[in-house]
């Protein structure tokens, strides 16, 4: 699967490498290292299979260093990451921009990202943050998805089941919702 034009491919039964679309290896991977896809010009980095992760550019250059638990692709200029069972979001110099201060999140889409406060999936603790970390919709959802067509799939019923139920806009205003029996 290519994204931004490589291919991350398995070389000699173990080792990685990535590859443009004219088949030419553009770089190997070192021993022990496993790589994602490339968004907006970056990719993660695992150092070994219960390794950190970190980031590299198009060359296979570290850009930040390996020190997270979990790192998800960038989107909007931010990655969500993970240390120490808290998820913040990093810039692409890998400077933290919203502090690791949620359980979980979602990268953001729409200007907008999804993340709880909640460490229980069964607690009502998700919301939407912008990309200067504000708070947009408050953080008291069953479970909130990634934006998508303008619209936030949310989960506002008491089932605790994690299954959207309704849309949001942006602005937290319903307008959507599943008729209840």
């Amino acid at each position: 699967h290519f994204s931004e034009g490589l291919a991350l491919i398995g070389k000699d039964g173990v080792k990685m490498a990535y590859i443009d679309k004219s088949m030419r290896v553009v770089f190997n991977m070192k021993d022990g290292e496993y790589g994602g896809e490339f968004h907006e010009g970056r990719a993660t980095i695992r150092l070994g299979v219960r390794g950190k992760f970190g980031y590299m550019d198009r060359t296979g250059r570290t850009v930040i260093p390996a020190v997270y638990d979990d790192a998800r692709d960038f989107s909007e200029g931010l990655a969500l990451v993970s240390r120490d069972g808290r998820y913040g979001f990093i810039d692409k110099t890998g400077k933290v921009v919203i502090p690791l201060q949620y359980f979980y999140g979602s990268s953001f889409s729409e200007g907008l990202a999804a993340v709880t406060t909640s460490s229980d999936w069964q607690v009502p603790g998700w919301g939407y943050i912008d990309r200067e970390g504000r708070v947009r919709v408050p953080l008291k959802l069953d479970y909130a998805a990634p934006f998508s067509g303008g619209l936030g799939a949310i989960d506002r019923l008491t089932d605790r089941q994690n299954i959207p139920d309704a849309y949001i806009d942006p602005q937290g205003r319903l307008v959507w919702e599943k008729p209840r029996r």
